[in-house]
């Protein structure tokens, strides 16, 4: 045992990303590799999968007319995991009230007024007791 922990989702992304490396083969094979062995390109496109594994990204292979293969890539960030779900609480079986009955306000209409209109003079504020005045 290797002691190495694969990813969930890890084999999925691994074979996702061998299929592309094999349509890029192809689509090299057709274009500038055409008639060409293009097996020494494809045993370095595997030696570098192996190398950058699941998260590695093959953009472009070239076989070069001195037999040199040269493959570019990038390296993805592993994919954040997702945190278990929290499971649900289970509250205890309690009425739960969805609605208050509150009485009607009476319009502003309906407010009783007072007749006496009210005045804040300096005369009126005199006659009031204040607390200095009650002993």
């Amino acid at each position: 045992m290797s002691g190495f922990i694969k990813p969930v989702g890890w084999s999925e992304r691994l074979a996702r990303r061998k299929a592309d490396d094999e349509r890029l083969l192809q689509e090299y094979a057709r274009g500038e590799g055409a008639g060409r062995n293009l097996r020494p390109l494809r045993d370095w496109v595997h030696h570098v999968r192996q190398d950058i594994g699941a998260n590695g990204v093959i953009t472009k292979v070239e076989l070069k007319s001195d037999g040199e293969t040269v493959a570019w890539f990038y390296v993805e960030p592993e994919p954040e995991e997702q945190p278990a779900p929290e499971p649900e609480t289970r509250l205890p079986n309690v009425p739960v009230v969805t609605s208050i009955d509150v009485p009607e306000m009476p319009s502003r209409s309906e407010t009783p007024t007072r007749t006496e209109p009210r005045q804040a003079t300096a005369a009126r504020a005199r006659s009031l007791p204040t607390e200095a005045q009650s002993w």
